[in-house]
């Protein structure tokens, strides 16, 4: 601890954001650990000085606290959902007040000289750059600052431990020594023990927490391994501290966000952590959901844990690719798919939820090559495939300018979802930039894949026609070869159906633009605007599910049944099946269409129905034998009912996530719910 005389002097405000766009919706966002831990490090470590934080999360907050009270400093986390609204609040600052000190943070920059250069040259509100993990170069900085009595001239004479400044004589950046990495978490105090979280428990945001810190992969499209890819942990007596202290302060969510880039890979350590978290939610109902990334390439390790958690979370073991060559140019390494599918029989048999993850327009990817991976993990039987498009992270090895020629990657530009909004007079609109062709791979088969990729969401991982499709998957149809079959056949589907899935096509098309002006030119049309503050842009696999659900679910159902049929017709078996599996699922599915938001969930909390063949049994038996084996001439009667945990748990998220209609609140609602509340549950009469 740096220890100062004790003397009379004015505060030194320090103002601390984690940014989000709040102009359109309620979320999902997460607390801001991230500054919390800033604020309580630097306190630990400095002594004698008068100094206040605040911590923000929303653009308009901050920008009036600015306006009434500048700071001494203003730091922000730089992200890609966030770096637009960075900019311009920086800008804003300076033209307020110029003797604010500007900071940014995070991984959303490269760190090499080039890099750098470009970006501050692109920032002339910008004083400083932490990088890497942050607080020990967020402190180095506030000591300069101390050190050269509060002079930023003077704090540039020389370089800083863990920090990144301009030089406008040199016209260069000056990059400070790496940080040495903090390998006892425990130094950094915890922001919920200290209670400088507190006032989020207030909002409808995520409690986050880390349990472990850093990266040992460094695949060549993520930057998480940027900052540290050594793996520090904080001590299990302080997280369970931690997890019983945001039990018992939660008010608004019963969501727990673990916050690790591989929970899992301490496979003892971390086992201990679930048993806490399983015993904490047995006790007081929260968490009822927990949210993770898991360990890569450590499945079989984290069994155990999966087992002890059950139904509090879902596992993954993420693919991203798996062609070799494709894995060879990313720099990753995966399990067997022979070990993965024992890891998954495994989960199936014990009715924990596994999903895996697939790229699409990675290095040296093909169209062929992606086909090929749906195909295996579809036949692998993983709960949810999860697919995402290549998107270019500024502090990716990806995104240098030599990978991009050595694949010549093309790419264009969307906006971030819920990323933009008007604050005073300030537009913003935050841009990802998507990989849409590759030396072996074109923008015309990218598009291909996202109606696919939509599918894929809305009828297997959302668990929609769960029950067709094993059956399907019984007369050996793989999931891919059905849904291509399905999007080849639009033109015989009702009307309704093939105009929504035309529009979904379009607007793949439609929301990519190729330069980050064309984008906000678009977007800033009054039109424009008024339309995607109202929720007309969103994530498209989400927004047209709930099309789907809200504006043709019977039509949708009898197109489905339409193309089972046809692919089933040179298949064996008794057409009554195929009804009754039908009917059933359509009993399971909570039906959200007629919801009114301001009369909160509302819903037939039990019905019931007949079948001859026994689905339940067949879903209990993990779909193992055909279907007719469970016929019964006596017709088999279900309850199919809403538990008062699970309709208390639905009426919490639509509050949480409430919006201005409810396409928007029901797509934000699902990004974070457990999958299970969609539906009913079921048990025999």
């Amino acid at each position: 601890m740096i220890e100062y005389a004790e003397k009379k002097e004015e505060p030194i405000l320090i103002y601390l954001g984690d940014l989000v766009h709040n102009y359109l919706g309620k979320g999902p966002f997460m607390f801001p650990i991230n500054i919390g831990y800033l604020e309580t490090f630097t306190k630990a470590n400095i002594n004698g000085r008068n100094i206040i934080f605040k911590l923000f999360k929303h653009p308009e907050e901050l920008l009036n606290e600015i306006e009434n009270n500048p700071p001494h400093f203003l730091g922000l986390s730089n992200y890609t959902w966030n770096a637009d609204i960075d900019d311009k609040i920086l800008q804003f600052t300076k033209s307020k007040s110029k003797d604010t000190i500007t900071i940014m943070g995070g991984p959303n920059i490269h760190q090499n000289q080039e890099a750098l250069d470009k970006f501050f040259e692109k920032r002339n509100f910008l004083d400083f750059y932490v990088f890497d993990q942050g607080e020990i170069g967020f402190l180095n900085l506030l000591l300069r600052y101390f050190f050269v009595d509060k002079d930023l001239k003077s704090m540039k004479k020389s370089p800083i431990e863990g920090v990144v400044f301009y030089d406008n004589n040199k016209k260069s950046a000056v990059k400070g020594q790496k940080s040495p990495e903090i390998k006892n978490l425990d130094i950094i105090p915890s922001p919920y023990l200290e209670g400088v979280l507190d006032k989020f428990f207030e909002s409808n945001q995520i409690p986050n927490i880390e349990t472990n810190r850093g990266c040992p992969y460094t695949c060549t499209y993520c930057d998480w391994g940027s900052a540290t890819q050594h793996i520090s942990k904080f001590s299990l007596d302080r997280l369970k501290k931690e997890f019983e202290y945001i039990s018992k302060k939660i008010k608004n969510t019963k969501i727990l966000y673990l916050s690790d880039a591989n929970f899992g890979i301490y496979a003892e350590r971390d086992y201990e952590i679930s048993k806490i978290l399983k015993s904490l939610s047995e006790k007081t109902g929260y968490p009822r959901n927990i949210i993770q990334s898991w360990a890569k390439n450590k499945s079989k390790e984290i069994i155990k844990i999966a087992e002890t958690l059950g139904n509090l979370t879902s596992v993954t073991a993420s693919f991203q690719s798996l062609d070799p060559l494709v894995l060879k140019a990313i720099k990753r390494n995966n399990i067997s798919t022979e070990m993965y599918k024992d890891i998954i029989d495994y989960f199936n048999e014990k009715n924990i939820e596994s999903y895996s993850e697939l790229i699409l327009g990675l290095s040296e990817q093909t169209k062929e090559s992606h086909l090929n991976d749906l195909r295996i993990v579809a036949e692998l039987g993983v709960g949810q495939i999860v697919c995402y498009n290549c998107r270019m992270l500024e502090g990716a090895e990806m995104n240098l300018p030599s990978e991009r020629e050595k694949y010549n990657v093309k790419t264009k530009y969307r906006l971030v979802d819920q990323g933009f909004g008007k604050y005073k007079d300030i537009l913003s609109f935050e841009t990802e930039e998507m990989v849409i062709s590759t030396n072996v791979i074109s923008e015309e088969d990218i598009l291909f894949f996202r109606p696919l990729h939509w599918l894929i969401y809305y009828m297997w991982n959302f668990k929609y026609y769960h029950e067709l499709i094993k059956y399907l998957n019984s007369f050996n149809i793989n999931l891919i070869d059905f849904l291509t079959y399905l999007l080849d056949n639009i033109n015989e589907a009702p009307n309704k159906v093939e105009i929504l899935i035309k529009e979904f096509k379009s607007d793949s098309k439609s929301e990519l633009f190729n330069s980050v002006n064309e984008l906000v030119k678009h977007y800033s049309e009054p039109q424009t605007f008024e339309g995607i503050s109202k929720g007309e842009f969103g994530k498209l696999n989400f927004k047209y599910i709930f099309r789907i659900l809200i504006e043709c679910p019977d039509e949708f159902n009898e197109y489905v049944i339409q193309i089972a049929k046809k692919l089933m017709a040179d298949k064996i078996y008794e057409k009554n099946e195929l009804n009754e599996i039908i009917k059933f699922e359509k009993l399971l599915k909570i039906n959200f269409n007629e919801m009114k938001l301001d009369e909160g969930f509302s819903v037939e909390k039990e019905k019931s129905g007949e079948f001859n063949y026994d689905l339940l049994k067949w879903k209990e038996d993990n779909y193992k034998n055909k279907l007719e084996d469970y016929y019964s001439e006596k017709p088999i009667k279900y309850l199919f009912y809403i538990p008062n945990d699970q309709f208390d748990a639905i009426n919490q998220e639509i509050n949480q996530f409430k919006n201005i209609n409810l396409n928007l609140t029901l797509r934000k609602m699902s990004e974070h719910m457990k999958i299970s509340d969609l539906f009913y549950k079921i048990k025999r009469l």
